[in-house]
């Protein structure tokens, strides 16, 4: 009798562990799952970012080297990649203009309902709490950007 009541304890306490187990299984994986759900989305968040500053300053580029007169000098570089476990983007172009600046701003000097690129990326890389750099020197204009990933 001791003997069957002893086989039924040890019979219940590794069911009991089974159960356990399988639920601590089924909560891994469920985390798994969502820690890859996040990686995606984050990922695809970074891939638009990525694409949408190096657009707007490709954009600009190609308008800027379209105004030089001689083709051989227009060139436009653009270089996306990781630095110190940051997203870095760097887009530098010929350009035949010094840029004006007010404060830390560069302005347009198109008339009308221009501009705005700089401006959106800026605002872009101020909500992402990441870090913007522009020079512009003479025959070259340079926008880097870093992004924290």
């Amino acid at each position: 009798m001791f003997s069957l009541i002893r086989w039924l304890y040890e019979k219940q306490i590794v069911e009991d562990h089974e159960r356990l187990i399988a639920n601590h299984v089924q909560e891994v994986q469920n985390l798994y799952l969502t820690m890859r759900g996040w990686r995606h989305d984050y990922h695809n968040h970074l891939q638009t970012i990525k694409a949408f500053l190096a657009m707007g300053d490709y954009d600009n580029a190609i308008e800027s080297c379209e105004k030089l007169s001689v083709s051989s000098d227009r060139f436009v570089r653009v270089y996306i990649g990781t630095l110190k476990q940051q997203l870095y983007i760097c887009c530098t172009n010929a350009t035949t203009e010094l840029v004006r600046r007010l404060d830390s701003q560069y302005i347009s000097l198109k008339r009308g309902n221009h501009g705005h690129r700089l401006k959106r990326i800026d605002a872009v890389v101020k909500k992402y709490g990441g870090y913007i750099n522009r020079k512009n020197e003479p025959g070259v204009f340079s926008t880097e950007i870093l992004l924290p990933l």
